[in-house]
């Protein structure tokens, strides 16, 4: 006796950890210094599993030997005070691990982590930022950071991958292909689905659960603007591909400004044809709007 429940904790915490094998070895590969990278941006939309994964980072780091300092956006103002007193103890190692999650919401200090924080830790350190947003055309407009900095896009899970975690939550094994199909390989989806299916309430569509859906809803599109955005998504929800030309005819003169917001969002993808939203989330809005 006498420890403390950093251990079950832990234990619990890696029930949820399921695949990443590439951005993992990507990381392995920093700590080992058998890649210059020393920098990786990892981002996705809300739920795809940037926290748990960093959380697994932070195994792998501490399983080493290395010094891991951990800050979370959510947890400090957006200030360079606050991140800077936040961190201080990684000037007190040569080979500091940094993990910084919800770094969407320090945006505004974005140009001083890259010109300033990050170049002033020692030879020896890696840092991870995770966020829902990529990195954005400074990084990769500066010849260092090129080199220096690796982004990782976090996709939705393999099939197999997905089944694997909605069995670690309880799922029984003769509904787990079915709620995988319908959480498109979304972690937190899938948890959700899990963990309904082990009270019994294994959904056979998503609109059989609204608590769920609605909860996710508010996971993956927590900040639309107005109204005329919100027009704009489910404009996106609903077309097969959305052009600049279709949203005109939802959402008017404000159809630049829309199209601009729903491109850079993390669940929408941008091809020749048009925008196209996630799978999944394009499964909840109609789910939401049924």
């Amino acid at each position: 006796m006498g420890g403390t429940l950093s251990g079950a904790l832990d234990d619990a915490r890696r029930l949820g950890f399921v695949g990443r094998a590439t951005e993992l070895a990507a990381f392995v590969a920093a700590l080992d210094g058998s890649t210059p990278e020393r920098v990786l941006f990892v981002h996705g939309p809300g739920g795809i599993g940037k926290s748990t994964l960093l959380d697994e980072m932070r195994r792998r780091a501490v399983a080493r030997g290395r010094p891991v300092v951990s800050l979370d956006g959510r947890d400090v103002a957006g200030s360079i005070p606050a991140v800077a007193a936040a961190i201080a103890m990684v000037d007190d190692d040569p080979g500091p691990v940094l993990l910084v999650d919800s770094y969407e919401l320090l945006t505004p200090l974005d140009r001083w982590f890259r010109q300033e924080l990050l170049p002033s830790l020692p030879e020896g350190a890696v840092a991870v930022l995770a966020g829902r947003e990529p990195p954005g055309a400074a990084w990769s407009a500066d010849a260092g950071w090129r080199r220096l900095l690796r982004g990782c896009e976090l996709a939705a899970l393999e099939p197999a991958e997905s089944a694997d975690l909605l069995g670690r939550f309880g799922a029984p094994e003769r509904a787990r292909a079915r709620l995988a199909a319908l959480g498109r390989g979304h972690p937190l989806a899938l948890v959700l689905l899990a963990e309904a299916a082990a009270r019994g309430r294994a959904p056979g569509r998503l609109d059989d659960l609204p608590d769920l859906v609605a909860a996710l809803c508010h996971v993956l599109v927590r900040d639309v603007p107005d109204a005329a955005h919100r027009i704009g998504l489910a404009t996106c929800a609903h077309a097969y591909r959305t052009t600049e030309d279709l949203l005109a005819e939802t959402v008017g003169e404000r159809a630049p400004e829309v199209w601009t917001w729903l491109a850079s969002r993390p669940f929408v993808r941008h091809s020749g044809e048009g925008l196209h939203l996630h799978d999944l989330l394009r499964d909840l809005l109609e789910a939401e709007f049924a």
